[in-house]
């Protein structure tokens, strides 16, 4: 169990879910001392390890999630946050419309289930691609993505120092659709998916690749069984991402 303080910085203005790693890039221009902000240790090197600030759009707004010791890199951010930023030619005043804090209380619960939505999510590797693509049914292709989620669920309790001493259970209820999207030039299958677990889950965090920039967010969904059952087929699309 984990107390995990969580703050969600939500900005004036909308920002494309395109240009969320552009305004990454402008934040962290001027906090270059703080590594959370970016993830870089140089021009060559990185920090390989679960972002402690994710920047994401929530119901429109640009926003930004901060998890434990990225909330206080971001008090250090407001002491130099400039008047606006410019996103590729796209200038974008910098003003805070709210704030919230909270602590989530971070459980395994082995008799009972949360159920989530997962968007835009990077669930394949180059080592498992082929694998799902080859399988001749559904539920192949579900209990592998189910092996993916549960890593990366692991890797976020890692990432904020919760020691799990429980057994992870996953299940995913429906694909809504799957999307190739684009980052950094280079494409990804992504999954806009609902999953149950015994995990809690704050919301808005991000799981699996690039949590960062807007990829992999979880948030809360409540759906009858009925109008999941029997329907968790694929739905498939193939769209560059503006």
């Amino acid at each position: 169990m984990k107390n995990l303080r969580v703050s969600k910085i939500f900005f004036e203005g909308e920002v494309p879910f395109g240009k969320l790693r552009e305004f990454r890039a402008a934040l962290a221009s001027h906090v270059r001392d703080r590594v959370l902000f970016h993830h870089h240790l140089d021009e060559n090197r990185f920090v390989y390890r679960y972002p402690l600030i994710q920047y994401k759009t929530i119901k429109g707004q640009v926003a930004m999630v901060c998890l434990e010791h990225g909330i206080e890199d971001f008090v250090h951010f407001l002491d130099r946050q400039p008047e606006e930023v410019n996103l590729n030619g796209y200038r974008l005043p910098l003003k805070i419309a709210r704030v919230q804090m909270r602590y989530h209380h971070l459980r395994i619960e082995p008799e009972k289930q949360y159920t989530y939505r997962l968007s835009r999510w990077v669930g394949l590797n180059r080592n498992n691609h082929d694998d799902y693509h080859a399988a001749t049914d559904d539920a192949t292709r579900f209990r592998l993505l189910e092996r993916m989620l549960t890593g990366n669920i692991l890797s976020f309790a890692k990432g904020v120092q919760w020691a799990v001493d429980e057994a992870v259970q996953v299940e995913i209820q429906h694909i809504e659709r799957t999307k190739k999207r684009y980052y950094k030039k280079q494409a990804y299958h992504t999954f806009d998916l609902i999953f149950s677990s015994n995990v809690f889950l704050p919301h808005y965090i991000g799981l699996g690749r690039h949590a960062s920039v807007g990829f992999g967010v979880v948030s809360a969904y409540k759906l009858a069984e009925k109008e999941i059952e029997g329907n968790n087929t694929l739905n498939s699309t193939q769209e560059k991402e503006s």
